[in-house]
């Protein structure tokens, strides 16, 4: 039987995987407004989204090395708590983004911080639960990342219609998406035709 404070860590551990996993995914249906609060187009803030993903790699080599060669100096449940804490300010901070580098400095510290995050947390349960115990938990770490992930879009959605029905021209930033869409399907019909008259050409002779 574990410890209360144990099953407490291991709660509060799982929420945190989900809320991690959210913050992550959040992003990516709100890439539309991300453009518009920060007066850009949709491919700098894919680019920067793209970037964010790069330091999720740089946050998890991090953790490992912290992890590997650090563990006997450093306590890893007062590091995730601080790394939860410059999480929630970068997230925080969103909203406030009126300039594409700003958003990816923010991009960047949410993707280094989710990295840290998802493979520090799995350190942390093998050293306090033991490999040999700790197995299913890895199992229900993963699957609150998932939850998280799955949540992200469900709970965007009605915000996201509120925000364009209080500020109807934010819809600007999806027409850059149609725009783009209609101009790649003029190309490609236009493709079609030129080839489908080099066809008809080489037939006839």
């Amino acid at each position: 039987m574990w410890p209360i404070y144990s099953i407490l860590l291991l709660i509060a551990m799982l929420v945190l995987r989900c809320v991690t996993s959210y913050y992550r995914i959040i992003l990516g249906p709100t890439v539309l407004y991300l453009a518009h609060i920060s007066n850009t187009e949709v491919r700098f803030v894919v680019s920067a989204y793209s970037i964010g993903s790069f330091a999720t790699m740089i946050g998890s080599v991090v953790a490992s090395f912290v992890n590997r060669k650090l563990k006997q100096k450093i306590n890893g449940l007062f590091v995730q708590a601080m790394v939860s804490l410059v999480l929630l300010a970068s997230v925080t901070a969103v909203p406030w983004i009126k300039q594409i580098w700003e958003l990816i400095l923010i991009f960047f510290a949410i993707g280094f911080n989710v990295g840290y995050m998802l493979v520090d947390s799995q350190c942390v349960v093998l050293r306090i639960w033991n490999p040999k115990n700790s197995r299913i938990l890895i199992y229900i770490l993963y699957t609150m990342s998932s939850l998280g992930g799955f949540l992200a879009p469900v709970v965007a959605r009605p915000f996201l219609m509120m925000s364009h029905e209080s500020n109807p021209s934010a819809s600007n930033c999806s027409l850059q998406v149609n725009n783009a869409l209609n101009v790649e399907r003029n190309e490609s019909e236009k493709f079609k035709n030129h080839h489908q008259v080099i066809s008809n050409d080489d037939i006839s002779s």
